[in-house]
């Protein structure tokens, strides 16, 4: 069992950090988008 824990702690700890990642790289992608709408609804909304 103690040979096996590092193993597994590893494991997770590479399993966070690819969900993290991934998470990034999808907030990277999505935010940019969303906020440029965003921003040119509010821009719509001061012009007029």
């Amino acid at each position: 069992m103690k040979k096996n824990t590092p193993n597994i702690l590893k494991l997770s700890c590479l399993a966070i950090l690819l969900l993290c990642s991934s998470l990034l790289v999808g907030c990277k992608v999505v935010l940019p988008n969303s906020y440029f709408k965003a921003r040119g609804k509010n821009a719509k909304n001061l012009g007029s």
